[in-house]
């Protein structure tokens, strides 16, 4: 059995030969640096992505109401493996699944933390709205979008109980 998780990509920019360390990522075109920034997150100081965004925000911080995202919790990820690993064979979308705008999901996600940052509209870049239900058939779930920030939050004392 081989499982695969498009992330080769993130390395698709390096002259060197090799092998890549986690830590020296560059990529080579835009679907390679969506592949870094967005779609999977957990706290981790030394790596922008979503969660780590918002949490360092101090100003103002830009997402699209016309783009929509999957965004997923790593530690969910890594959670559904056993049952990934029993899916037979074939392709599979799974994540967080949201009806929400990125716009909505920060606007939330920041007011849930008490942040105080501006939120503004930006121009929208592609969409990364999948449809799991494949997986979900077999099992796999996750959280909605913003209940495994709120867990990934808690997880990491970003906030207290009564802030949920």
């Amino acid at each position: 059995m081989l499982i695969c998780f498009s992330s080769d990509q993130v390395y698709s920019g390096c002259n060197e030969k090799g092998p890549y360390c986690e830590d020296t990522v560059k990529p080579g075109n835009i679907y390679a640096e969506h592949k870094i920034e967005i779609w999977m997150y957990d706290y981790y100081l030394k790596k922008s992505n979503y969660f780590m965004n918002i949490i360092n925000a101090e100003v103002t911080v830009s997402f699209s109401s016309s783009q929509f995202r999957g965004i997923t919790y790593l530690k969910e990820v890594a959670e559904n493996m056993e049952k990934v690993i029993a899916l037979p064979g074939g392709i599979y979308n799974f994540g967080s699944e949201t009806t929400k705008s990125m716009y909505d999901i920060t606007q939330e996600f920041i007011e849930l933390l008490g942040k105080k940052v501006r939120l503004e509209d930006s121009s929208p870049r592609h969409n990364l709205w999948m449809n799991c239900g494949k997986a979900k058939k077999y099992g796999v779930k996750f959280s909605t979008v913003i209940d495994g920030l709120l867990k990934c939050a808690k997880d990491n004392n970003i906030f207290t109980e009564s802030c949920l």
